[in-house]
């Protein structure tokens, strides 16, 4: 995105990558569309694969926003957990996939699991369980359907498979991310457009700005280029990027932009992990997953956190204590929370080998599970607006196998037999009221 100071010279300039689907009122890519909620702006892919911003209805129910907001800031003591015993959908899709039908929605969006809270491990009954609330949900069919209640995306089986198979496919290295970054050379072609053009009209002249920039590249990192896991990195890492220059906010979360108007800099915004200690029971059969999932770190260099100025180090502290806010508010950062929470449970899965200790085999769905295949943007179209004067770009950057060596907690007081059960008929078990 570019950007025009305000101000003495029209030659400071400020970019960030732009484009890729709506991701406010909605988002299309193809045929697919992502509904959303609490639009105001965002860039819509039309029938001919080109990329363009347009503004949208700003109509979200802020009263229920809010109320999710503070769900998601503390959450109740009576608040239900499902329950989904992995090995056991797993035997359900693989006879469907050998019967040739397909994989109703309620086995792929894990009986409606919006947040993974607990796994359990039951080695005599050989079962996994994943808990956490489970609702009903909307928008059936589409990349991100969004629980009933809380308004969370659901979590997916897919996401879980891809990430099993980029660990294997990796030789046991966890590590998740993506990157959109302008050409080398885009600020000075930015800056002698402006230096030809100053007397054009702002919007004439952001738009010659965009044009001599052009295209911006996306890289992934281990992650499948054709998959669900990549779009939704790389669509939270734009997303992020409109808030940091301003040009998009939560309308119940405010916590201003990173740009710093005072000079031209350059500055790279990324996610990163950021979970408690997970509490472990003594046995090694039990998982908590606990703390906000991400956190925003900033710096000078591509995932090196030196060298950021200070307004943009406030902006990403800002932004990472407002990450449940933030979630409840703007589904895609939330969906990037359970992707991190899938690449997490895949890690511990390999690391800790729980398909062997509950005797189980994944071999199958590792192989042969028909994951959903997503157009991933290789490239993003540049978009230009007016104030401020930086450089902007970013990132996501899940490294989880380092999260799991770090943050254990044995569960000496025994908390998690509370939580601890498991379906008794099928493979999911709706809600236990009062656990946690």
């Amino acid at each position: 995105m570019v950007k025009r100071w305000r101000g003495g010279m029209r030659g400071a300039v400020a970019m960030m990558v732009m484009g890729l689907l709506g991701l406010t009122g909605g988002w299309s890519w193809g045929q697919t569309t992502i509904p959303t909620t609490a639009p105001t702006s965002g860039v819509l892919l039309d029938g001919s694969a080109m990329l363009r911003a347009r503004e949208l209805d700003a109509k979200g129910d802020l009263a229920k926003l809010r109320d999710r907001i503070r769900a998601a800031e503390g959450p109740s003591k009576d608040e239900g957990l499902g329950y989904v015993s992995l090995p056991r959908l797993l035997d359900q899709v693989r006879e469907l996939v050998k019967a040739g039908r397909a994989v109703p929605e309620e086995m792929r969006y894990l009986g409606g699991l919006t947040q993974l809270r607990y796994v359990f491990v039951y080695p005599e009954e050989k079962d996994l369980i994943l808990a956490g609330p489970m609702e009903a949900w909307d928008g059936g069919g589409t990349l991100q359907p969004l629980g009933k209640t809380s308004g969370r995306p659901v979590m997916q089986l897919d996401d879980l498979i891809v990430a099993l198979r980029t660990i294997d496919r990796a030789g046991g290295r966890s590590l998740f991310g993506c990157s959109i970054d302008p050409n080398g050379d885009a600020l000075k072609k930015a800056g002698d457009v402006m230096a030809r053009n100053a007397n054009l009209p702002d919007k004439e002249l952001v738009k010659q700005v965009a044009e001599a920039i052009g295209p911006q590249k996306v890289t992934l990192i281990s992650a499948a280029a054709d998959t669900r896991l990549a779009l939704v990195m790389v669509a939270a890492d734009f997303r992020m990027k409109r808030f940091s220059l301003g040009l998009e906010s939560s309308p119940v979360v405010q916590i201003g932009n990173g740009v710093d108007n005072s000079r031209t800099a350059a500055n790279r915004f990324w996610f990163e992990p950021k979970y408690e200690a997970m509490l472990v029971s003594a046995e090694g059969n039990a998982y908590a997953l606990r703390g906000p999932r991400l956190q925003l770190k900033c710096g000078a260099q591509w995932f090196d956190e030196r060298g950021a100025t200070e307004k943009a180090q406030r902006w990403s502290k800002a932004f990472s204590a407002k990450v449940p806010a933030l979630a409840a508010a703007v589904p895609m950062f939330a969906d990037l929370q359970n992707v991190a929470d899938m690449t997490l449970l895949a890690t511990l899965i390999r690391q800790d080998k729980l398909d062997r200790k509950g005797g189980w085999d994944l071999e199958w769905a590792v192989a042969s599970y028909p994951a959903q295949r997503v157009s991933v943007p290789q490239t993003v179209d540049t978009q230009a607006n007016v104030t401020s004067g930086s450089l902007v770009a970013g990132g996501v950057w899940f490294e989880m196998t380092s999260v799991l060596d770090t943050a254990r907690q044995t569960d000496a007081k025994g908390l998690l037999a509370a939580a601890r059960s498991r379906p008794t008929d099928g493979w999911k078990m709706a809600s236990k009221a009062g656990a946690r």
